[in-house]
């Protein structure tokens, strides 16, 4: 096996870009008393997604886009990129405010999983080998593992609320003292 270690340096870059992303979405939708909606979020954090994109774009594409000769950006088509980046920025921000980044970073590695199976069964040139398969199925008893520990984590909150409930005790109690103790 040859491996190129530009590659994986540009894919481990990749991965570590995409957590912090989703980690400062998770931040700006759901914590330290920000709270704002989805289209705020685009509003703060497309500019700096922009920039991330840019500079390695000045220093490895641009050179090879003048090479090509002239640059032809058919609008329609462009304006269907946009639009569907608009929409899936969109749903992951509505899915963080409603679970979590790494719940979106899960359903990620899911979509991988898909894309890959399909294209082995849609392709005849498509081969997976042994190593392919057992990354796979890593990544699965990952998921499986996580799945698992949400679900009793889930489960454990509510028996608790549950017994609290059923010892006729308060979920929360305050520290300010009632007129009777006065």
């Amino acid at each position: 096996m040859n491996v190129n270690w530009i590659g994986v340096v540009y894919q481990m870059g990749g991965v570590v870009g995409e957590a912090f992303r989703l980690i400062f979405m998770e931040i700006f939708v759901k914590r330290k008393g920000l709270k704002l909606n989805p289209v705020s979020v685009m509003y703060y954090v497309s500019p700096c997604s922009a920039l991330c994109l840019f500079i390695p774009w000045i220093f490895l594409e641009k050179p090879k886009m003048d090479a090509a000769g002239s640059w032809s950006f058919q609008p329609i088509v462009l304006a269907l990129n946009s639009l569907c980046t608009f929409a899936l920025n969109l749903s992951v921000f509505l899915v963080i405010s409603h679970t979590s980044a790494l719940t979106i970073r899960v359903a990620g590695v899911v979509k991988d999983w898909v894309v890959v199976l399909l294209s082995a069964v849609l392709f005849a040139d498509t081969k997976l080998t042994f190593i392919n398969l057992l990354g796979y199925g890593i990544a699965i008893a990952g998921v499986a593992a996580y799945n698992n520990h949400k679900l009793k984590k889930e489960a454990s909150r509510a028996s608790s609320n549950e017994s609290q409930e059923a010892q006729g005790m308060p979920l929360s109690t305050s520290l300010t003292p009632s007129k009777t103790d006065a």
